[in-house]
């Protein structure tokens, strides 16, 4: 049985449990240049998944690493859908991509995220920023996945989370902070995140028994902030 700790690589990782990649579909959020996103997304290329579909704002940024998979394995093919998860009506749009793509994607890795943003903002749907980027809208994309049967049966959802949580709970009745004015964004980030660890287990206790894994994972420290995309 392999044995992982803080020193463990992608690389550790692949060699002990890349065949259950080969083949697979993948659908990634937030695989901005240097973040954890397109890290994955390099390193499962190695693994020959037969789709990685990269979900991001900015093709022209995502493109870069589309050009870095095909350098490691040209055998995958690589689809980019244009995600702005501050839009509830992007989000909506995206999932018809997505089915336009595939009938079936087997791990869905929602990473794209927002921490500690020194203003107040507000999402498309009036929503303080870092609650709507962190958690409803990836709640919502997953969701319709699930609704819409994309994600398979014996599919992984895996988000990525932070330990951040413990710097807030939710705040119920005021999620926007009175409007801003009592705006702090670590309490945003953290607020954020205890959602969003709350949802993943409210979602593993829906779909238990249905074959689906529901895992959130703290990416670990040393990780420098960079801004959502």
């Amino acid at each position: 049985m392999a044995t992982f700790d803080i020193n463990t690589t992608d690389v550790d990782v692949l060699n002990v449990f890349g065949a259950e990649a080969k083949g697979k579909t993948f659908l990634i959020t937030g695989p901005s240049k240097n973040g954890i996103g397109a890290q994955a997304a390099i390193s499962l290329a190695s693994a020959s998944p037969s789709l990685l579909i990269l979900a991001g704002r900015d093709a022209a940024k995502i493109s870069p690493i589309c050009d870095e998979i095909k350098q490691v394995n040209p055998a995958v093919r690589v689809m980019i859908v244009q995600l702005d998860l501050a839009s509830h009506e992007s989000v909506r749009k995206v999932v018809e991509s997505v089915e336009a793509i595939t009938k079936t994607v087997d791990f869905l890795i929602n990473n794209a995220g927002v921490m500690a943003t020194r203003s107040f903002v507000l999402s498309e749907d009036s929503v303080e920023s870092q609650f709507a980027i962190n958690y409803l809208s990836h709640f919502l994309f997953t969701n319709l996945l699930l609704k819409k049967g994309v994600v398979s049966s014996s599919g992984v959802i895996l988000n990525v989370g932070s330990i951040g949580y413990t710097m807030a709970d939710i705040n119920f009745e005021d999620i926007n902070f009175q409007n801003g004015e009592k705006y702090n964004g670590w309490k945003g980030y953290g607020q954020a995140k205890s959602a969003q660890l709350l949802g993943t287990r409210g979602l593993a206790n829906r779909l238990k028994g249905k074959d689906v894994a529901v895992l959130i994972a703290h990416p670990g420290g040393n990780l420098q902030h960079r801004p959502y995309t």
